[in-house]
């Protein structure tokens, strides 16, 4: 998005939490303001609405028109779910949310990196509550898109009592959602990675099961050791999680130069540990349940390693920060990425197909927008074509039955007729180089051509009115007779 650098430097100037809720602010808004939300539309959904066949799946009985999604800790309270789509994503998680509201952590509590296009943040959960975000869900309904929501223990609840706050949460939001997500990974609440064992997930899913049959899935922590990740997951998966979420942010601070020694970071720092801890767990789970990758990814690559290695789905925010809502995954970095596509990785089999199909069919796309481009290079000559009053007195001419002959009372309009014609005939070649991107070269010629002999013959008639309207003008205007320059003398204008 050509705008965002500009607004970038302004935001930057303030306080990230300040500029958060700016950004927040200004999503609501335009999702009030009528039109704006199908600007933004038309400018983040342009590349899967180019071939949106192979990016679609569906999951938890919902589908998902691509696989990037919006991270929990954006939309903490459900604000702004009927405005995500606009900008591109095809899903969004909200929250976290805990059962009673809480302010979070004393600021500063979150802080940039922009060298590292990193974040630390020690916000601790601070939301509206349950109650609120039940509101904020049902006025959303029906969401436009697949929504989660995210659920973490109040900071004042002790450990011991931490499953009474997670059977509150399912039973008050289960109802409103597509899927769950039970966050023990978090940094900023005391006590809550401790809540990473078997005991308690068997414990928890076993009761979420009485209760819902929506999907429940479990984050985990980027600091475990894979073959710890590996074991948490796995009985997650037994006792009735649908999926894993991984990684959570990282508390490693000396990945981060300058890193405070509190919170989590996450960015471009937090990437290949993240990585390999999914990748861990994806070779054990992949095929088993429904995989969810996020984590320092901010490119199209990157989300496609990810998906390699057996990722479902994917999930930003970071580099929704740095980027701009333009960090939308095109097609470049995919098609990179599918070059050094390797079949010795076998969790990528199962997408590699739908990746070929998916980049073979955006190379034809990348044919018809070169066509376009081509088109729009007489632009002036798109323009005059475009002209409602062209098309309509072109659209009179051309369903006559005959044309008038020469000398009755149509022959006036016999140089109008051709030109009309003419016209026509351009407009047929653009339109048609659009539709058809072979024929996009050898149109070019004759559209400019053509439009430029339309455009010189307007440019010429108009010049010659002016001309004669500034004779006129002299003609009828008379002399003033206290100038004696004018009297008795002719001016070229007056012989």
């Amino acid at each position: 998005m050509p705008v965002y650098p500009a607004l970038l430097r302004l935001l930057f100037r303030l306080d990230p939490e300040t500029s958060h809720g700016i950004g927040l602010g200004a999503l609501r808004a335009a999702r009030a303001v009528p039109g704006i939300g199908g600007i933004l539309g038309r400018l983040y959904r342009v590349d899967y609405r180019i071939n949106a066949a192979p990016l679609r799946q569906t999951l938890f009985g919902r589908e998902f028109v691509n696989p990037v999604g919006l991270a929990a800790g954006f939309d903490k309270n459900a604000e702004a779910v009927r405005a995500i789509p606009a900008l591109g994503f095809g899903f969004t998680e909200v929250g976290t949310v805990t059962p009673l509201p809480q302010p979070g952590n004393p600021r500063p509590r979150l802080f940039r990196h922009p060298a590292e296009r990193s974040l630390q943040n020690a916000l601790g959960f601070n939301n509206a509550g349950m109650a609120a975000m039940r509101r904020r869900l049902e006025r959303a309904r029906p969401a436009p898109l697949p929504v989660g929501v995210n659920l973490g223990k109040n900071k004042a609840t002790p450990p011991e009592r931490a499953l009474d706050d997670y059977e509150t949460l399912i039973r008050g939001l289960h109802d409103l959602s597509d899927y769950l997500v039970v966050n023990l990974s978090s940094p900023n609440t005391p006590g809550l990675r401790d809540l990473q064992n078997e005991e308690f997930l068997r414990a928890l899913f076993g009761l979420a099961q009485g209760i819902t049959a929506k999907p429940i899935l479990v984050k985990i922590a980027p600091d475990l050791e894979p073959g710890a990740a590996v074991r948490l997951s796995e009985i997650a998966v037994d006792a009735g999680a649908a999926g894993v979420i991984a990684t959570n942010t990282t508390i490693d601070y000396a990945l981060l130069p300058g890193a405070r020694d509190f919170g989590g970071l996450s960015g471009q720092v937090l990437r290949e540990k993240s990585f390999r801890i999914f990748e861990a767990v994806a070779k054990a789970l992949f095929g088993k349940a429904v995989l969810i990758s996020v984590g320092g990814i901010d490119s199209g690559a990157e989300a496609y390693r990810r998906i390699r290695a057996g990722a479902s789905l994917v999930q930003v925010y970071t580099a929704l920060v740095y980027e701009g809502p333009g960090v939308r995954f095109r097609g470049g970095g995919q098609r990179r990425a599918y070059d050094s596509y390797s079949p010795a990785n076998p969790a990528s089999r199962s997408v590699s197909a739908s990746t070929r199909r998916r980049t073979s069919s955006r190379s034809t796309s990348q044919l018809r927008a070169a066509a376009a481009a081509s088109a729009r290079s007489v632009s002036a000559a798109a323009r005059f074509l475009s002209n409602p009053r062209t098309r309509t007195r072109s659209a009179s001419i051309s369903s006559s039955t005959s044309p008038s002959p020469p000398g009755a009372a149509g022959g006036m309009e016999s140089s109008e007729t051709s030109d009309s014609r003419s016209r026509m005939r351009s407009r047929r070649e653009l339109f048609s180089s659009l539709s058809s991107p072979r024929r996009a070269t050898a149109s070019r010629t004759r559209v400019s051509r053509l439009s430029s002999h339309s455009i010189s013959t307007a440019t010429y008639s108009f010049r010659a009115k002016r001309r004669l309207t500034l004779r006129r003008r002299r003609w009828t205007a008379s002399p003033a007779p206290s100038s004696p320059s004018r009297q008795g003398r002719r001016t070229r204008w007056d012989r």
